[in-house]
């Protein structure tokens, strides 16, 4: 499959204006969608979610985001974690954090090449039947701990690339999604209203992967039940339990530190971490690299 050509790719982040006035989204209003969280005072990493809906096929992106107020010392940490489809089947795809400017820069474009019989690829990002799909998840620092009260997540206009655009995968076209701003309240109590109900069950890549010493996994419950997180090594020998216990439907996030059951650390290598959750049960693979350890890296990434 060739790859998407750089004059289709300036096309599309520098003449965003000019082809955005032949916006083909003409049915239900594509959205993205910032989640909004609740944490305890202290907390000092926190995990923001991204949803999109749509009807249609989205090709390119263009989602810069800002934090406000800017003073409160929360800002987000490069890089974003993403999710299928971006993850497995996007060509180009990156984040860039500008603290001082005040604005985190996300792009995204699809590789629009041929096969062999010169027709063009199945189209990766199938429609939605607008529900919401997580695309990529955004990761803030409230740095030290410091800051307690409300930080607001907004798109703004980039001066670069401008403002907030979803594209075509033919590069022809481009719309102005609808946007819902986030809020991260820290120090605040979570009432209902703040907490989103996951309408199915995941188990989502670690993050940082690989990594040292320590990795977090994120997971969503969909009904509430029984549920364990475990972490097995190559041979399958349990390792570490992280989750044992009842939990109500919601998300979650879990931090790994890379020891074993006695708390001793364990070597450097692939690991397994499992989730079982009433009748859902899923297995990922994730590589923990201790310092000085770099032989054979590339047969244990996947």
């Amino acid at each position: 499959m060739k790859i998407l050509f750089l004059a289709a790719a300036a096309f599309l982040l520098l003449s965003i204006s000019a082809f955005a006035q032949g916006d083909p989204d003409l049915g239900v209003p594509d959205s993205l969608i910032v989640d909004s969280v609740s944490v305890p005072s202290g907390t000092t990493n926190i995990i923001v979610r991204c949803y999109i809906t749509y009807d249609d096929s989205i090709g390119s992106y263009n989602v810069p985001i800002s934090w406000f107020p800017r003073e409160s010392n929360v800002y987000p940490r490069t890089h974003s974690q993403y999710y299928y489809p971006l993850y497995d089947t996007w060509q180009f795809f990156f984040d860039t954090t500008l603290v001082t400017d005040g604005l985190l820069r996300q792009i995204g474009i699809y590789d629009i090449g041929f096969d062999t019989t010169g027709s063009p690829p199945p189209v990766p990002v199938v429609p939605s039947n607008n529900q919401r799909v997580h695309v990529w998840t955004m990761h803030f620092v409230n740095l030290n701990g410091a800051y307690d009260g409300i930080v607001t997540i907004d798109t703004v206009h980039d001066t670069r690339n401008g403002s907030l655009w979803f594209g075509d995968v033919e590069g022809l076209h481009g719309w102005a999604p609808k946007f819902k701003k986030g809020k991260i309240r820290i120090g605040y109590v979570v009432s209902a209203d703040d907490i989103t109900h996951p309408i199915e069950y995941a188990l989502n890549q670690n993050y940082p992967n690989p990594f040292n010493p320590s990795t977090q996994i994120e997971f969503a419950i969909a009904k509430s039940g029984f549920v364990t997180l475990e972490i097995y090594d190559i041979l399958g020998r349990d390792i570490k339990e992280l989750l044992n216990s009842n939990l109500d439907v919601g998300q979650y996030s879990i931090i790994w530190d890379g020891t074993n059951n006695a708390s001793q650390d364990v070597p450097s290598g692939a690991y397994f971490y499992k989730l079982i959750a009433n009748d859902f049960v899923q297995t990922k693979k994730m590589l923990l690299i201790r310092a000085q350890w770099t032989q054979n890296l590339k047969k244990y990434v996947t």
